[in-house]
């Protein structure tokens, strides 16, 4: 199972379950641009967190930042895989938020790492919001910078006013999804886990 709290949940059964990450694959994506030279400040892809897209959308568009979302569920602002890659790779930060945030009658109690957080760091853009106890377990580390609920836009003005800083950021993630969310990684797992 992808999610930790699934298999806690599975472990009163009589069922044999294994937590399994999600993966990515690493190669997709070329990290290489810096920050300063990529042309969108905030990207928000697919599910929104309402709250915090309503509190960070008006100051956005006041300090001139790019801030790239869906404007409606039928407009999709990545077509292809070709564009969403692109589009990943020119970010300097992409909002990552567990579905059990941003739809609690959806996902219900489970917190789940999904692929975007794994895409974020594999395209070496910066993740913000809020890190599932899956990725830390996973990372070794939070590789998210956080939203303060009460300041939201903090976040998004560190990073915008800083990115020289986010450097060792952005590589120290890089290497970690490499190393440990590469589908290389998780399929030689699975082998693993299918002969023991």
């Amino acid at each position: 199972m992808t999610t930790s709290d699934a298999v806690r949940a599975w472990k009163c059964s009589a069922a044999h379950t294994e937590w399994m990450p999600e993966a990515t694959d690493v190669s997709a994506f070329d990290p290489s641009t810096p920050l300063k030279e990529r042309s969108i400040d905030v990207l928000e892809l697919g599910r929104k967190w309402n709250w915090l897209h309503s509190a960070i959308t008006p100051p956005l568009r006041d300090r001139g930042a790019r801030h790239l979302y869906q404007p409606d569920e039928s407009t999709i602002i990545f077509p292809d895989v070709q564009s969403f890659t692109q589009g990943m790779q020119d970010s300097k930060s992409v909002i990552c938020v567990p579905g059990s945030i941003t739809h609690p009658g959806k996902y219900g109690g489970f917190v789940a790492l999904t692929q975007r957080y794994l895409e974020t760091m594999a395209a070496g853009a910066i993740p913000v919001g809020v890190c599932p106890p899956d990725l830390r377990d996973l990372m070794g580390y939070n590789p998210v910078v956080e939203i303060d609920r009460t300041r939201p836009l903090m976040a998004f003005d560190h990073i915008l006013d800083n990115l020289s800083t986010f450097a060792e950021v952005r590589e120290r993630n890089r290497v970690a999804v490499e190393l440990k969310a590469d589908w290389s990684v998780r399929i030689e797992e699975l082998r693993y886990a299918c002969t023991a």
